[in-house]
Order: structure tokens, then sequence, then C-alpha cells
């Protein structure tokens, strides 16, 4: 700790804290005890001083707010009551007994006339303050109320439950707005973000999900990180917010795009119970199981970056580019089960006021639980309390809560952590110096901390010293290992191709279903994508065939049988109802997967909504209508001078060969099914023309062909590719109808062996994205891709399959795994050793990596609400062809 940094002095108690909340108003902090006590003190830089310490609960308080004016505190309690205190007199203004039939857990101001309480049973009512008495009563879940937000601009109270469902009320009306779907994990903290379009929640596994406000079904994006649960959470900006964790660390998190900063303080390991902001933002206070209350400088995000002074910017500019992760890390030792090692000046014990030490000998009467001095705090003593009990005198509720039960959230503590002290040294002085500079008023904020990995290793860093734009440029660099996004977007199980057709986008929404039964989705950033506009469309393909698309029904398609064949082939490709926004779901998945690669948010990506590879730049084929591959590896060549296409589908990726064919840039790669088969192209010489000759890569295979076959061409091949080419990054499209027993494909392959090229790739360390494609028996095409989504998190998963959604269909074994058949394999090992030599000979006129003229990155697509008509002519876009970034 560095007793340099100006901030209050910690407020320390003899017995926990559960609970505390800053004055809307005014330098005032209110701390509520598991003794029922409460206390309000003026903090200060230059001393805290204690305004009131009331008893007003027989059992622990666990819940404490101000109104909005700050003159009123109320309270909640494990005795079922909830009650008002006059801030200023100390004088109690309301009492409502016997208030819940369970004990409060939380209690939210809402308006000056109406607060709401939340109980252990999952109870949540609505209390009018004038007229004393409950206005409405909700029963919408089945555990504990974890945490409540107050919107005002919607009148709308949020509250999450231990029962995994967030909860929403029209404070109005005496029905429930919306409740959640169950997320399958506790959720204990909620806070509004993102100018009330966002609702973030915090998990137990350390997950936080994000809701879009308004659809509160289920989740719209997930961000994982956190080693352990998330107990609270602060909003700081619309983009920021800190979060509390069970591992006793307040961690910095930024939203759109997620990214963790850095750490704004630390509990020694015990876990957080509350983190709240001061009306002048410029601390945090946050409480845990160290009987403390500690305060934490957070004001140098908010310092207007006009203050700066020009030459010290510069300077700051200039470090950046000379530190790296090695500069930025410090030392940390730990000193497990040792002495407390914190400086007491850095405490200020509660009657302390002035900021002197305690004498040795009192503080081995507050270490040994013995009786405090008379200006200690001590409940027990007489005075302005009730007199009911000291610290020691607790009834038998109030020992059960000081043995875990202090806070809900908490019961299921590993205990063990209590012990645990860690001393870290701060040596960040270049930061430290030009912060100084940078800042008129002199003051430092605390120190900050950036985790490193998921071992545990961590780097502190002097967080007041340094710009929020460093910490995050450190976090990037010292990031934890690959970092998978999974996109997918429910409503793509919605459309329908016919009945008789055997493609089925439903086999999607069964993948997911098995991915969230393994719990695989918590441990990835899960994305809703937005849907691909026309013009993101007509990149690739031409302006009449997406205009085509946006009108086409049914009907149409049969007053017009002549014109509907130009684009779309009438059996493989039906202009079903929805077909436009089936293409814009898989195109816009596609899109923003490869973005999230291009701005370093994502190491590895899943949308198995995509990976259409037959569509033609004018035309539907093979079940395909948009090439949204072809687009995600335009948007992947904007900052990747090189890209390798794979496809492991049973059919030749015909699409993409073509859209890439007379590019260098790209290195199309397919091992496919030939002969009498669609569709037909995909010969070892077929290699590509002009500046594209020798980057397409075809290795057509006979029918029958098994994993060890299989294998053995695949891995010979992408070693000489990733050799030879050196991509900046790979798009693999893992169509499923190569698996044994598929309605169309021919060949023998497991869902292991299928897996297995998969995990091949991913060994390579280049930025993956993988996308869906072919695969006609839907069971074995979820089994699959579930799979293969467990091999790129590097998850073990269990053979045996939990419960889903659609259990019913992996009867009767209910396994997770798709077995060879005893198919004959009609390739020999002669014809696949001769394969692979062509191939590498075709290779060897590759020679090295072509080389690409440096050149700055054009901007950004236009987003979706930039989309206009005014724009939309073919022949003045640019962009609009694959060869404009592809050559």
């Amino acid at each position: 700790m560095d007793n340099s940094v100006a901030r209050p002095k910690s407020l320390k108690f003899k017995e926990p804290v559960i609970d505390v909340a800053f004055s809307p108003t005014t330098n005032l902090v209110a701390s509520s005890l598991i003794t029922g006590h409460v206390f309000v003190h003026r903090y200060s830089v230059d001393g805290n001083t204690r305004q009131q310490r009331r008893k007003v609960h027989k059992k622990s308080c666990r819940s404490v707010c101000f109104s909005g004016d700050g003159e009123v505190l109320y309270t909640g309690s494990k005795d079922r009551t909830w009650q008002t205190m006059d801030v200023e007199t100390g004088a109690e203004t309301l009492r409502i007994t016997a208030a819940h039939e369970k004990p409060i857990d939380i209690i939210n101001y809402v308006n000056e006339q109406t607060v709401a309480t939340g109980d252990e049973a999952g109870n949540v009512k609505l209390w009018d303050v004038r007229k004393k008495k409950q206005a409405f009563a909700y029963k919408e879940h089945v555990d504990y109320i974890s945490d409540m937000e107050f919107c005002q601009s919607k009148r709308h109270l949020l509250a999450t439950s231990g029962d995994g469902c967030l909860s929403v009320y029209d404070v109005r009306k005496a029905k429930p707005f919306q409740v959640s779907a169950n997320q399958d994990d506790e959720l204990l903290s909620v806070a509004i973000m993102r100018g009330g379009k966002k609702v973030v929640v915090g998990e137990t596994d350390g997950v936080l999900g994000i809701f879009s406000y308004g659809q509160f079904g289920d989740v719209s994006d997930r961000f994982p990180g956190h080693p352990q649960s998330i107990d609270a959470i602060c909003k700081l900006t619309e983009e920021l917010c800190v979060t509390g964790s069970s591992d006793g660390l307040l961690r910095i998190v930024q939203l759109f795009p997620h990214k963790l900063v850095g750490v704004a303080g630390d509990h020694q390991a015990l876990p957080v119970e509350k983190v709240v902001l001061s009306y002048d933002q410029q601390w945090l206070a946050s409480c845990s199981h160290d009987h403390m209350v500690h305060f934490w400088d957070i004001g140098y995000i908010f310092n207007d970056a006009e203050e700066e002074e020009d030459d010290a910017a510069e300077e700051v500019r200039d470090s950046d580019h000379e530190l790296d992760a090695q500069a930025v890390a410090i030392r940390i030792s730990k000193d497990i089960g040792g002495g407390d090692d914190e400086d007491e000046s850095e405490v200020d014990i509660d009657g302390y006021s002035d900021g002197s030490e305690l004498k040795p000998a009192d503080k081995e009467q507050l270490s040994a639980g013995e009786e405090s001095p008379d200006n200690v705090v001590d409940a027990g003593d007489s005075g302005d309390n009730d007199g009911d009990g000291g610290w020691g005198s607790w009834d038998a509720d109030s020992s059960d809560d000081a043995a875990g039960n202090s806070s809900r959230k908490t019961d299921r503590r590993d205990k063990a952590k209590v012990k645990a002290k860690v001393k870290r040294k701060i040596s960040s002085e270049p930061f430290r110096q030009s912060k100084q500079r940078r800042r008129k008023d002199g003051n430092e904020a605390g120190s900050g901390q950036l985790r490193r990995s998921e071992a545990g290793k961590e780097c502190a860093i002097g967080a007041a010293a340094v710009d929020v734009s460093v910490l995050r440029r450190a976090a990037r660099a010292m990031g934890r290992g690959s970092r998978v996004s999974y996109l997918y977007d429910a409503e793509v199980g919605n459309y329908n191709y016919g009945y008789d057709h055997c493609m089925k986008p439903f086999r999607i929404r069964m993948a997911h279903s098995i991915i969230a039964s393994y719990g695989l989705d918590r441990k990835m950033t899960m994305i809703q994508p937005p849907r691909a506009t026309a013009r993101e469309m007509t990149r690739f393909h031409t302006d009449d065939y997406i205009e085509y698309l946006q009108r086409v029904t049914p009907e149409l398609a049969e007053l017009m049988p002549s014109y509907n064949e130009c684009f779309l082939p009438p059996l493989d490709c039906p202009p079903f109802d929805g077909v436009y926004e089936f293409c814009s779901i898989s195109a816009g998945g596609s899109i923003a997967g490869a973005k999230r690669i291009n701005h370093g948010e994502a190491d590895i990506v899943v949308n198995w909504a995509g990976g259409l590879h037959h569509a033609k730049k004018d035309a539907a084929s093979g079940f395909c209508y948009v090439n949204d591959i072809v687009l995600a590896i335009l948007e992947l060549l904007r900052y990747h001078q090189r890209v390798v296409y794979l496809d492991i589908d049973v059919h030749h990726g015909d699409g993409v060969e073509e859209a890439f064919y007379t590019t260098d840039r790209v290195m199309s790669v397919s091992l496919h099914q030939f002969g009498n088969f669609f569709p037909g192209t995909g010969d070892v010489n077929d290699v590509g023309v002009e500046r594209g000759k020798h980057y397409a890569v075809n290795a057509p295979l006979r029918e029958g062909i098994g994993d060890e076959a299989y294998h053995f061409v695949f891995r010979r091949v992408m070693r000489d590719v990733m050799e030879t080419f050196r991509p900046g990054a790979v798009l693999m499209q893992c169509g499923t109808d190569s698996l044994s027993g598929d309605r169309l494909g021919c060949f023998n392959l497991s869902m292991k062996g299928h897996a297995a090229c998969v995990e091949f790739m991913k060994s390579f360390n280049v930025p993956l994205f993988c996308v869906g494609g072919g695969g006609y028996t839907i069971r074995n095409v979820a089994r699959t891709w579930a799979y293969e989504t467990a091999v790129l998190l590097g998850e073990t998963v269990s053979p045996s399959m939990p419960y889903n959604d659609y259990y019913e269909f992996f009867g009767p074994e209910y396994l997770l795994d798709v077995p060879p058949s005893n198919r004959t394999d009609m390739n020999t090992r002669k014809q696949l050793e001769q394969l692979c030599t062509d191939i590498h000979e075709h290779l060897r006129h590759v020679g090295h990596a072509p080389s690409v003229q440096m050149q700055d990155v054009p901007q950004d697509w236009p987003d979706q609400d930039t989309d206009t008509d005014t724009e939309d002519n073919g022949e003045n876009r640019k962009h609009s062809h694959v060869h404009d970034l592809a050559d």
C-alpha cells in the first residue's frame, strides 16, 4: 500500500460490516453491521468523524441506503423489520415490524414516497412511506433477493435472485413487467449501463451477463473473466463499472468492447460485500469480512482530459510506446498466514477521528477481542443507543450470522481465505511522475493492479498515476491466453427451408442447447451479433440479387418462376418465408466475428450459423443464399495481409474459392468428396489463375474415408500451407456432412475425428474463426458443434449428455458421440500419398509468403444505422467488389 496516497482512512469496526452506502448529497457514509448497529461517518482525507451510532435492529442489519436528498437513512434487517432514521439527529422516524415473513436481505430507495424490500424467500415488496403500509407484493422468485436497482426513466425496479432470474417491476403496477429465463446460476448483483440500454448482472461463476433493456428473456451477451463470483457491481460511467468479487479484488471493467481494465482495490482475498461510488465521483467505498470500510481513489477516471498540459500529455504518449508488460510488472510477494503487515497509519479506527494510532496495548485488546477503550467503537457501551447487548452479547440468531450468515451471498465462502495476507510493493515511479505533472491538484489516486493470468499471477501498477487508456493497453498486453467469442442469435432456428428440405436451421439451436447444458457458454464471451444490412451484403453480392432476396416471397416466386430461377435454383434454394432475414443473421454473425478478431477482442471466434460456402456473387447455390464466409474474409483482409480459408465440409467450397481465385492474399484449402458429387468442382489441378495461381488448394477424396486416412492428408497439407503461406488469420468452415451417417455426405469421419482437425488448427496459435456449414443428420450436427466448442475452449466434457431442451433427439444412447460405421474406404494409401505430393508441388510455386505493400487500414465499414439509400449506388460505392481488398 502506498502510504503517500491522499484518501480517507479506512473505518475499522470490531465485527463484520455487511453493507455500506454513500450519501447522495454530501460526504457522509453509512455502515451496517452484523450486530444490528448502523454508523454514519463524515469522511475526509484529513480524518473521519463519527456522526451517528445506533443499534437499530435486534439482529443483523443486512442493508442500508440513503434517501434521494440524503436526509433519511433506510435499513433492513434479519429481524424482518425495516426502519428509517433521521441522519442529522439519529432519531427513528418510521419502523415497520414483521414486514416480511422471512428475513430482509435488501432495501432500495425508489423515491420519497416509495421504498422496495426483498427477502430470503424471493419476495419483493413496495412500500408507501407516507401511508406506512405495503403498496404491492410480488412473488416471482424462489430464492433470496440479492440486489436491486431502480431505473428512474422507465419507473422500473430490477431485482436479481439466487434462483438465477432477473425480475423487472413497474412500480406503478401490481403485476411484474417481465421475468428473465433462468440463467442456471445465482445472480448476485445488477447495474444499468449504456444510457439505460443494457442491464449487467453478476453471477456466481464469475460471468457478467448482459441483457438488452426490454428484452429480458435471455442475456444478449456474456463476459467471463472473473475467477470467482461477482458479488457487487458499481456503475462508474456508461461504459465502465467496478465489480467486487469473492477473491477480494475490485476490478474496473469496460463494456462494449468488453475487457478488464485494471484493479481499483484489494481486500486481501476476502469476499467483497458491497462497492459504492461517492456523490462527487471521487471515492469508492467497499466492505468485506475484514471488519473495515475501505476508500479507494477513483476520481482519475472522471478527470477532464482538457486539463492536461500539452507537454505532459506528449510525454505520457511517448512513454506508452516505450513501456511493455515487463516495465509495468511489479514484483509481488505473498505472506500466507503471517502477521498483519498493514500500516496502522492507513487505518482510521472508529473513534480515533484525529488519525492518531492506537497504543500497542489497545491493539492487543482489539486483536484478542477484549473490551475496547471508550473512544473505540463499542456497540455495547451505554449512551446514544438502545443498550441492547454489547459486541459479545449476541442472541443465538446473531451468532448464526457471525458464523457465516452475515449475507446470503457469502454463506458458502471459503473461510480459509480469511487468514491470507498479501504484501505488495508498488514501483511505478515513471507513472507517478507523469501523473504529478498532469494533475494540478497534486493528489495521487490509489494503487491499482492488473490481473495477469488465470493461474493467479498479478501485476500491480499505480492506478492513481495512470490514465485509463494506459490501463487498457496494459490489460491487453498482459491478457489471459486464448479468448473465445461465441456469436448466436436464437431466432436463427425459427426459419424453415420447407418440410421436405434436408437443410434445417433448427440444428443450430440444438447445438446451442447442448453447449449451454455443459456450461460452455459461461466460459466464453457470448454475443448476439447485429444483422447484416443490404449494403454490407453487396460488398460481394450484386445489388440486383440482394434486392431480389429482400422482396421475394413464396407467392411471388410462383408468379414469376423463370425470373426466380435466375437467382434461386428452385429445388436447392427455395424462396421460403424470411429468407432475407435468415441471411442477415448468418452474414451478420460472420462479419461481427471478423471484426472481433480485427480489433483484438478475441483469439477464437465461433459462428455456427455461418459457413454457407456455395453462394455465388449473383445467385444462390447448394442451400446457400449469401456467402457469409466471403464477407468475413473481406473484413479480415482489412487488417491481415494474408488469410487462409479452410473447408472440411464434404462438398467443395466452390463459392469461396471462386471469389478469391485471382488473388494471392487468400489461400483457399478444401478437402471434399470428388467425382459424381455436387458441385463437381475442386480437382487437385484447380489451383487458381493470374496472381492467385497456386493459392487455391484442393484435396479431392473418394467416399468412405475414415479418421486415420483423412488426418493423413489433412495434417500434411495444412502443415505445408501454414508454413508456406504464414497467414494472419484462419477462417475454418466446419461442415459436418463429412461425418459418418450424414443424409447427403458419403465420408466416414467420427465426431472426434472431425474435431481433431479443429484442434490441429488451434495449435498454430493463429487467430481462428470457426463457422458452420453443411450437415443434414441434425442430431449429429448438434453433437459435433457442441463438442468442437469445448475443444476450442480447451474444456473436457462428459460423454454422457446433460439434460437439455432437445434431450429426446439423442436417444436411446444420449451420448455426445458420433462413431464411424463399417463403410468401405474407397481411398487407397497410394492415392492419398500421391495427392499429398501433388499439393506439395503446387505449394512449392508459392515459395514464401507474398509481400503486401504496407498501407493505412481503412476505416471500419459503416454501422447498420448508417445504411442509407442515398449511397446505395453500385457504380459509385467503394469496396463493393472482392478485389478492392483482395488485391
